[in-house]
Formats: structure tokens, sequence, C-alpha cells
């Protein structure tokens, strides 16, 4: 299996000083599963969220807020409520552009999710 993140992690460690300070957040469904099909991601601490959405942005905005040291990322009750509203919001969403929830291609998606993400923060 090809490991995409290999050319991050090679210059991470080999890299000069500025590529060895980057870092990575490697999300996996439960803990240590990565094992079964990778031995690349050994030695890296990765964050298992069980497949359940609240834990995954939990992870991801406290690794966001410990990397990037911003003090304005929001706690978890605000984007827990932002990502029930994206739901509940989705259905519509999705007809408005001629799909449904169900059919809706990757990049329209993204779509849908940057223009809402960009909306909250303004």
């Amino acid at each position: 299996m090809p490991f995409e993140p290999g050319i991050f992690f090679g210059a991470k460690n080999l890299g000069d000083t500025s590529q060895k300070r980057k870092t990575a957040l490697v999300l996996e469904k439960t803990k240590y599963g990565y094992q079964q099909y990778i031995s690349d991601l050994n030695g890296i601490d990765t964050k298992a969220h069980n497949n359940d959405p609240a834990i995954a942005m939990a992870k991801v905005r406290d690794w966001l807020r410990t990397t990037s040291g911003r003090k304005t990322i929001p706690g978890y009750s605000v984007l827990n409520a932002q990502y029930q509203e994206f739901l509940d919001n989705f259905p519509a969403l999705t007809h408005a552009l001629g799909f449904t929830v169900d059919n809706i291609p990757f990049m329209d998606f993204l779509n849908l999710v940057e223009d809402t993400v960009r909306q909250q923060i303004q």
C-alpha cells in the first residue's frame, strides 16, 4: 500500500531546520488500526476518532490550537453546534445544487463545507 504522507515525513526527518519543525496529525478509526495495513506509521502518535465526528473535530481542534498557537479557535460545543447546523441544512443545500445527499460529488460537497465554514468565521 502506498504511503501518501511519505514525502512529508521524509522531509521532516531528513530536511533542514524548517522542515524538522513541521507537525502532522494522523487520524484513524481505532487506535493502532494502521498496524494491520501500514507499518510506516510505527512511532507516530496517531489519534483515534472511533468513527465519531465529534471526537474527530475535537482532535483536529486541539491539534490546530496547539500547533498554530491561535487563541481564536472555537471550543467543542461551538464546533458541534455548527456541525449539527450544517447537517440540518445539508439536504436543502444539496437540493439547491441539483443533487441529493446520497449522490453529491465530492468536490461539490467540499465546496459546500468551505462556503459554510467561510460564512461562520466572518
